[in-house]
């Protein structure tokens, strides 16, 4: 923990003593004062609690778990019982204020790749038809296999439709669905996003961490990305 505060420190030393030169080197637009710093991203190690690390860096825990919640996106205070080493937390300093919370902002959200129905042909394999899509097989196998809750990509049935990810040069006519990906922003979470885009989170909630590769979505931190199938 000493290292960790001492690691900050020194952070915050290293910004200031680069702040003139950083300046040297811009066409200043406007002599404002920058906006002040209002929270702090830690990572966790062995032992760490949050009531803990705010006793740490002089944090009124109580008085802060609300903005600690916004900041990570929890909507429940049990998912600090499940943190783990390694996990990155926001922690509110005095002054913190999220912009806008718990209305997802979609304005640089885009179109991450797509998904069609394929029908396996007599003769088919997967990397036959990826080949002729001009794609790399081996980069969407993962992701095949969690859309179709299959394991063994080697036996094809022929009559079989598969889901297979693709991009928009592979797709024809309306038979597919256009999978987003949306940036988490502070006090953001996979519910709220997902509900605004008009999917039941809860019910689809198998089917939606498998358009995403797997992951939990109940962990993504601020600043990793989600991926939404528009069904």
């Amino acid at each position: 923990m000493l290292k960790r505060v001492i690691s900050v420190v020194l952070c915050t030393m290293m910004l200031m003593l680069m702040a003139p030169a950083a300046m040297a080197t811009e066409d200043i637009m406007s002599m404002e004062e920058p906006a002040p710093v209002t929270f702090i991203a830690l990572t966790l190690e062995p032992g760490d609690s949050i009531y803990d690390l705010c006793r740490t860096f002089g944090i009124d825990y109580i008085a802060a778990k609300p903005a600690i919640m916004e900041l990570n996106g929890w909507t429940q205070e049990s998912a600090m019982n499940f943190l783990r080493a390694g996990d990155t937390i926001l922690l509110p300093l005095p002054g913190y204020s999220a912009a806008i919370t718990g209305v997802p902002d979609f304005t640089n959200d885009e179109i991450a790749y797509y998904v069609v129905p394929y029908m396996i042909q007599s003769g088919d394999s997967l990397e036959k038809i990826y080949d002729y899509w001009g794609l790399r097989f081996e980069r969407y196998a993962q992701l095949i296999r969690l859309l179709n809750g299959v394991e063994d990509l080697d036996v094809l049935s022929v009559g079989t439709v598969y889901y297979l990810p693709t991009t928009a040069e592979n797709v024809y006519g309306d038979s597919y669905i256009t999978v987003m990906t949306h940036q988490m922003r502070a006090g953001e979470n996979a519910y709220s996003v997902f509900t605004a885009y008009g999917i039941d989170y809860n019910a689809s909630l198998p089917i939606l961490e498998a358009y995403n590769g797997g992951a939990d979505l109940a962990r993504v931190p601020i600043g990793g990305r989600i991926y939404i199938p528009l069904v």
